[in-house]
């Protein structure tokens, strides 16, 4: 009764461990959404005070009723308010357009703002004055106000989009001034990462003929216009959110326009282009790889990456000369590796044939982010699922032992990976490396995940011992009694209990298969079985007794 009580309230008689990995998983899930939106947004910030604006005074304000101002979403202080006020009545009159401008570029610097400048109407205004003037200093602000509204929520850039501001800004890239061409351009790619479907607006905008001309061009740009320079800087980020999404995912064509243009960048980074441009290219093609197979089981986007434009060597040069602390450059390019052998048994063995494993090894070393090494452990999971000819090569070059280390001493995130790597190993390897896996102590680890308080890790310890075992042949009595020494025998016994079915069916079917007494019955014998609406217990027949 008192645990009954216990239990009404939060996180009461709940289990403290299991509770923290629980939250453990979920900030490191919340921190890589926050670090992809980073990636996919950028903020053009104004880095210039707040100095005298022309158009706070209220003497420009005479015989205007504020009063019909719309009331704000959210509070606002007294001092933006009146700005927000008094830009909307300049763009409505059209007097001191520049200035208005002006004004909400700088309100929308802060993000609290932006919500307000859209529900005032004021952001209507904006695109409606844009629209009419060719003052190209008005165009400038107009430009930047959008740019960083669309690196706001997705509701903030749905107004934008809404208010019809994807031609206007697409007309602008072909504006003479190349500062408004580059504003334009960083304002479109914010918005192409912001969904699928302003992506593939973006994508039949006009945007891609722009930055195709821009990359063909092969000469550096003239020193004496550092735009131009910054433009071309701008195009890889574009193209990459161009890449993002994969509900739906980008469509064959614009991504077999898109990759050659990021080979380009990727080949020339040394002459024109810095490790932030290469990391944007390397983030485009893990989100295209990043797909759904289709109907035949075949990802078309995986195919253009890995065979058509051969992207598979240039990605692991950017592996082998990228020092371990580059964290932005590793993790996309193993993420696209990991992609690809997740994929089809061809993708697999080109990224194998390519010196993955090798890559690997250096990749799981001791002085590696803890980030590397979990994608590391995965992309080795993920060819290990695939590949028994991987499983082999595993076993030679001392893979096996390094990731059972990691089981053992690496952080949360890491040893589930491993789980993986370690389930995939014994049931794609069985009966081939089987006698190796028992031989290399695979037992004692066997025992570790089973032990585990999380399911999934739980899982696989089991489905690994379930394989191991099954493909043991000659050496199931070996394998059996490292079972029972480790103690796992009661693990399983534990585990039949467990409130999770999948779970407490393998314990079960392990138990019963490998487990059960010739001496005695078998446990499935003695489980309930259905009769006639029924459930009747089955027993052994008892020797007949003869008088």
């Amino acid at each position: 009764m008192a645990e009954s009580r216990l239990r009404q309230f939060k996180n009461k008689g709940r289990d403290d461990s299991a509770s923290r990995r629980r939250r453990q998983e979920q900030t490191v899930e919340l921190r890589k959404s926050k670090r992809m939106e980073a990636l996919s947004k950028r903020r053009h910030v104004d880095l210039v005070e707040d100095g005298d604006d022309p158009l706070l005074s209220s003497s420009g304000m005479q015989g205007v009723d504020v009063s019909s101002m719309p009331a704000p979403a959210i509070e606002l202080s007294p001092e933006k308010m009146d700005k927000i006020t008094n830009a909307l009545l300049c763009l409505q009159a059209k007097v001191e357009v520049r200035a208005a401008m002006e004004i909400v570029r700088r309100l929308v610097a802060s993000a609290d703002t932006i919500n307000e400048i859209i529900q005032s109407g004021l952001l209507k205004e904006v695109v409606a004055a844009a629209i009419e003037t060719q003052d190209p200093n008005t165009i400038t602000e107009f430009s930047w106000i959008l740019t960083n509204v669309t690196s706001g929520t997705t509701e903030q850039t749905e107004a934008v989009v809404n208010l019809g501001c994807i031609p206007v800004l697409v007309t602008l890239l072909r504006h003479p001034l190349t500062t408004i061409q580059h504003q334009s351009l960083w304002a479109l790619g914010n918005i192409a990462g912001n969904s699928a479907a302003h992506r593939d607006l973006i994508a039949q905008s006009g945007v891609i003929p722009f930055v195709s001309e821009r990359l063909q061009t092969n000469t550096p740009p003239p020193r004496t216009d550092p735009w131009q320079k910054k433009i071309i800087l701008l195009i890889p980020w574009v193209l990459s959110n161009l890449c993002r999404f994969n509900n739906p995912s980008p469509s064959v064509e614009l991504a077999a326009t898109i990759i050659p243009m990021l080979m380009t960048v990727m080949i020339n980074e040394k002459q024109m282009f810095s490790q932030t441009e290469l990391r944007d290219c390397c983030w485009g093609l893990s989100y295209l790889t990043d797909g759904y197979p289709d109907s035949d089981g075949i990802d078309p986007l995986k195919e253009l990456v890995s065979f058509k434009y051969n992207m598979v060597p240039l990605v692991m040069t950017m592996l082998e000369k990228v020092p371990p602390s580059n964290v932005s450059i590793l993790v996309p390019c193993v993420r696209c590796l990991g992609n690809l052998c997740s994929g089809t048994d061809k993708q697999t063995a080109l990224v194998v044939q390519c010196g993955m494993l090798n890559t690997v090894e250096k990749l799981l070393g001791s002085e590696v982010d803890r980030l590397i090494v979990k994608e590391a452990v995965w992309m080795l999971s993920n060819c290990l699922s695939n590949s028994l000819q991987v499983v082999k090569v595993v076993a030679e070059c001392g893979l096996l032992q390094v990731i059972f280390n990691l089981m053992k001493t690496a952080t949360f995130v890491v040893q589930k990976e491993c789980a993986w790597a370690i389930r995939n190993f014994s049931a794609v390897g069985a009966p081939h490396v089987t006698p190796f896996f028992i031989r290399a102590g695979a037992v004692e680890h066997i025992h570790l995940m089973v032990s585990y308080e999380d399911n999934q890790i739980a899982q696989c310890g089991l489905e690994a011992l379930h394989a191991m075992l099954t493909g043991a042949g000659e050496h199931l009595d070996e394998a059996l009694l490292q079972v029972e020494e480790a103690g796992t025998l009661d693990k399983l016994e534990i585990l039949q209990c467990s409130n999770n079915s999948a779970i407490a069916d393998e314990a079960f079917a392990i138990t019963d298969e490998f487990f059960a007494s010739e001496e005695s019955p078998s446990l499935q014998a003695l489980a309930p079985a259905s009769g006639t609406g029924e459930f009747t217990f089955a027993a052994p027949a008892l020797p007949a007794v003869t008088m």
